[in-house]
């Protein structure tokens, strides 16, 4: 099951869609998501002084830009595509975990699963850092970790 908080897949777009090419192949992002190849960017500070930066190394390591929503909405079919069931305007609330699963707590019920991977800041879960949050069986402490600031 795929619970969006929102009511439409890939709306909004919190993402810029930069990303590496190792990203790209790591999610198996095809060709008609990506917008563009980056080699250069300007960055402009809140009070307009910016700065240029060139990627030396785009030969070995290119940098992409993708359409975030799209992307989104093909994860959604594959997920679909293998059995998922997408639900929108689903805001989960908590996690509990137990030895033998998780219960995610919505607005309006309470799911049960074998394991929750949550978003974590945009970040995909095989890249999470650790303590990230991916609750799982056996690890009543996992969705703790994500409320609590590291240290």
């Amino acid at each position: 099951m795929v619970l969006e908080e929102h009511p439409r897949i890939g709306e909004p777009v919190h993402c810029t869609g930069i990303i590496s090419c190792e990203t790209a192949e790591l999610a198996k992002i095809t060709d008609d998501v990506v917008l563009g190849r980056l080699t250069r960017a300007r960055l402009i500070g809140p009070r307009g002084a910016h700065v240029e930066q060139a990627w030396p190394g785009l030969r070995t390591e290119p940098i992409l830009v993708i359409d975030r929503a799209r992307f989104d909405n093909g994860l959604a079919r594959q997920a679909q595509a293998a059995g998922a069931e997408v639900r929108t305007g689903v805001r989960v609330l908590d996690v509990e975990t137990a030895w033998d699963g998780v219960t995610l707590h919505t607005e309006t019920e309470r799911l049960s699963a074998r394991a929750c991977v949550p978003r974590v800041r945009g970040v995909l879960p095989t890249a999470a850092p650790a303590g990230a949050g991916v609750a799982r069986p056996g690890d009543p402490h996992g969705a703790d970790r994500a409320r609590r600031p590291a240290g």
